[in-house]
């Protein structure tokens, strides 16, 4: 069964918190959810888009694929094909991560 969002919704596969930042171990008890620990994932679907007033629908900024910051507090967890999966607004969705190689 495939999951196909409605308006600006985005369901997301969050990546595991990360054990290192640079050479610094963060310690298990700090990996836990809190309101300013900002996570990441990659998005797996999105809706078509939000509608606006007039009509129109206004497109979507991030595409399956992306690598993308997300709050853990926003949005609502679901469980999908035995998979547990983050559902949030494209508002809820704060930036796009892209690799710098340098």
């Amino acid at each position: 069964m495939a999951l196909h969002p409605i308006s600006n919704q985005v369901v997301i596969r969050r990546h595991p918190p990360a054990d290192r930042h640079g050479d610094i171990l963060i310690p298990k008890e700090a990996q836990d959810k809190t309101f300013d620990a900002m996570g990441r994932g990659t998005v797996l679907a999105c809706g078509p888009g939000l509608r606006l007033k007039n009509g129109k629908i206004a497109p979507m900024g991030v595409k399956p694929g992306d690598v993308v910051l997300v709050h853990p507090l926003l949005g609502q967890e679901i469980e999908h094909e035995g998979e547990e999966l983050h559902m949030v607004e494209e508002d809820g969705i704060p930036g796009i991560v892209h690799e710098v190689k340098i």
